[in-house]
């Protein structure tokens, strides 16, 4: 069967042309960088691994705000995350992202109000696994630095 998005197989196949056209593009830029060619699928590997937990994550907060949504729809929220992540004019795309989430969720056949929730749920739940990792960060610091005083003594 041919893909689909939200039962349209010419939105489905435009986005699969388009992520083949950005694999290879990514191919093409790692290559002029320096980045050896079997780096390659090793990045597209961990890219793609972060993407999947990014899907199910927002599967899950989709389930929390009281939606019974695919993963599918789950997908397409994704794609808020990572354009809000990219626009400058607000850190780290602060009410972009959810702004997107409402508009996605429209297109893929959700309440707007959901994917706004959702996507709100899902920077709070990002904001919560960096904790452990910046006190690990802020441990090992002073850890260092208690090394390098000791040293110098």
């Amino acid at each position: 069967g041919a893909i689909a998005i939200h039962g349209n197989a010419s939105a489905g196949m435009a986005a699969g042309v388009g992520g083949v056209g950005l694999v290879v593009g990514a191919f093409w830029l790692l290559r002029r960088l320096g980045v050896e060619g079997r780096a390659f699928p090793f990045l597209v590997a961990v890219r793609t691994a972060a993407l999947l937990v990014d899907v199910g994550r927002f599967w899950a907060c989709l389930r929390a705000v009281g939606v019974a949504g695919t993963l599918a729809q789950a997908a397409v929220l994704v794609a808020s995350q990572i354009a809000g992540s990219a626009v400058g004019v607000a850190p780290g795309g602060l009410g972009v992202q959810e702004t997107g989430a409402a508009a996605l969720a429209l297109a893929a056949g959700i309440p707007a109000s959901a994917g706004f929730l959702a996507a709100g749920l899902n920077r709070l739940v990002n904001v919560a696994m960096l904790g452990p990792w910046i006190a690990l960060a802020w441990r090992g610091g002073r850890v260092s630095a208690s090394r390098r005083g000791a040293k110098e003594r």
